[in-house]
């Protein structure tokens, strides 16, 4: 059985290991230890970004985004602009930690942006700053309208942020919010974070997870199969010692990929909350809700009738 999966249409990038948000739900050790073990500078240079994203195929969307704040990077803004340059699709996932009044107005002039803000929860789960600089960052960011949404892993939007999402209104809920505000219950990221009130149970049966579809570059150019690989069990490649297609033929994505279908392979999936049970049903439930939230114009609809009834011929094929 072919195992691989469709082309990945998302590359995430992290640009620096060793985030100092201070996220109480995020297993940072794990990942610094990790990535010391395989050595390389923690800081991506824009010269590693360029060579490696020049190997990537034209539509591969690059999502900054992952295991660190992409701002702790001074280069973050201009590999943006780069990769606009040079005809990218770029998705941002920010605390706006690091970032400067420069850097918002830079990148918010770029068309087709688009940013989401990982706001901090009323809990204190985060060692964000909120005071007069960043609230300004947040409401140009939000007055540039390239922002899509926000989240927030907590129970709650901190307060000051709650009234300026909605404007001073009802504390920033989803209704009245200038933007989409989603909150998310703490997670155990397969398994690296112990959280209270969440099992730790290893998943049997085949698997679906189109996180594999989105793989994670570092700084030293290793590519690991998602970014909840924060203990990189699962390094599919280097795309500054090979190239782009390769990686899907190493011996580690398959044998994840075969890890999906054989609860007998040890894979990090059977760990991941992310990993659904993989019943048809299952797979384009998941897969529906992620494209109809990307898609723009009557065409990307039509597109994605088209798709489903492909991967639906591929599931029973299989």
């Amino acid at each position: 059985m072919d195992h691989r999966p469709r082309r990945p249409s998302a590359l995430d990038i992290a640009t620096n290991i060793g985030c100092s948000c201070g996220c109480v739900y995020c297993p940072q050790p794990v990942l610094t230890r990790a990535y010391a073990k395989g050595g390389g500078d923690p800081m991506m240079s824009l010269e590693v970004f360029e060579r490696c994203v020049e190997k990537l195929p034209g539509d591969i969307r690059l999502m900054f985004a992952g295991v660190s704040e992409p701002w702790l990077n001074p280069e973050c803004t201009r590999m943006i602009e780069w990769a606009h340059t040079n005809g990218r699709q770029v998705k941002v996932f920010t605390t706006t930690t690091g970032m400067t009044a420069e850097d918002v107005r830079r990148v918010t002039a770029l068309p087709g942006i688009e940013m989401v803000l990982h706001v901090p929860s009323a809990e204190g789960l985060e060692d964000i700053v909120v005071d007069s600089g960043y609230l300004s960052r947040l409401d140009d960011l939000l007055d540039s309208g390239v922002v899509s949404h926000c989240h927030c892993h907590g129970l709650e939007v901190h307060p000051m942020v709650a009234d300026l999402l909605s404007g001073g209104g009802n504390c920033g809920s989803p209704a009245t919010s200038r933007v989409p505000v989603e909150t998310y219950p703490p997670a155990a990221r397969a398994g690296n974070v112990d959280v209270a009130g969440v099992a730790d149970v290893r998943k049997g049966g085949r698997l679906s997870c189109l996180r594999t579809w989105e793989n994670l570059l570092l700084p030293n150019g290793d590519v690991l199969i998602c970014s909840l690989d924060y203990g990189m069990r699962h390094v599919i490649g280097n795309l500054l010692l090979q190239d782009y297609d390769s990686l899907f033929a190493s011996v580690e994505y398959l044998r994840v990929q075969r890890g999906l279908e054989d609860p007998r392979l040890d894979v990090l999936c059977r760990s991941c909350e992310c990993a659904a049970n993989g019943t048809l049903l299952a797979r384009t439930g998941r897969w529906f809700r992620r494209e109809l939230r990307e898609a723009e114009t009557p065409a990307d609809l039509l597109g994605i009738a088209v798709r489903s009834v492909r991967e639906g011929v591929r599931y029973l094929r299989s």
